[in-house]
């Protein structure tokens, strides 16, 4: 899914004062193990991405997982063992992730298990999804054209409490929000019937779009509201100390398990 950071280095510094060298220290530590699952209702097969987190001074940011046993259960007793494809990705054959029920994801790596769950739970339709004319940009080529902005619209899911859900946006196939600092979540809680926000894409005639809304658990939505604060977290005298997200999977494990529905829409970018 993305890169994940581990903040696991103790740093010891002495201030004797503003001459003196700082000294920073940084030991080894123990590899945590990092999880990047999702099911959905769509068709699958699912995927979990395993790997393992290095130390500091390691050149790799992590290591990928190639032996672990991965097994996700629903709460109907069925379950199913994930083959491993290479380079740390584990796929299901047969599972059909439906709305309603409970997934949970067993993994035995390294003598230790780890398990995390997740609620698939439903979501309304994108009800409307337009392009507004934002501003004359210049392209590659030293023209200047119209840069365009997409503006969705759904009805807030009926389920009686706070609803959290995330977005994927695609310019032409290819997705916009890939890095784990592009990540997009919100809650319904400060919407009234309807959620309608501008994503901060600039896109162009031509252009195809497609926007992706998933429904995400609570757990889920803490988690990548976390992530977004160590990524803006800039280590400075002032800023709070770094933390971990607070993943929903057991055992000290990094990264997360969900599972969503999925609702999309597209369109493409015409001449006005």
């Amino acid at each position: 899914m993305k890169q994940y950071i581990n903040i696991l280095f103790v740093i010891s510094l002495f201030l004797w004062s503003c001459e003196e060298v700082i000294e920073l220290k940084h030991g080894k530590a123990e590899p945590l193990l990092v999880v990047d699952g999702k099911i959905t209702d769509g068709p699958g097969p699912y995927q979990v991405k395993l790997s393992q987190t290095t130390n500091f001074n390691n050149s790799e940011n992590d290591t990928k997982v190639s032996d672990a046993e991965v097994v996700i259960s629903d709460d109907d007793g069925n379950s199913e063992t994930l083959i491993h494809k290479g380079n740390g990705v584990y796929e299901t054959v047969n599972l059909q992730g439906a709305i309603g029920v409970t997934y949970t994801l067993d993994i035995n790596h390294g003598g230790k298990q780890y398990e995390a769950s997740s609620t698939l739970l439903p979501i309304s339709k994108i009800d409307t999804l337009i392009y507004n004319f934002e501003e004359k940009v210049e392209d590659s080529t030293g023209s200047m054209v119209n840069a365009y902005r997409v503006v969705f619209v759904a009805p807030v899911t009926k389920l009686g409490q706070i609803n959290y859900y995330s977005w994927d946006v695609y310019r032409n196939g290819r997705l916009e929000n890939k890095l784990a600092e592009d990540i997009i979540v919100s809650s319904d809680e400060y919407f009234g019937e309807d959620i309608a926000f501008e994503f901060d894409y600039d896109f162009f005639i031509d252009d195809h779009v497609r926007v992706e809304m998933s429904s995400i658990t609570e757990e889920v939505y803490n988690y990548f509201e976390g992530l977004d604060e160590v990524l803006e977290n800039d280590g400075g005298l002032f800023s709070s100390p770094p933390a971990n997200p607070p993943s929903n999977i057991s055992n000290g494990a990094l990264g997360v398990f969900r599972a969503s529905s999925v609702t999309s829409r597209e369109m493409t970018i015409r001449k006005p």
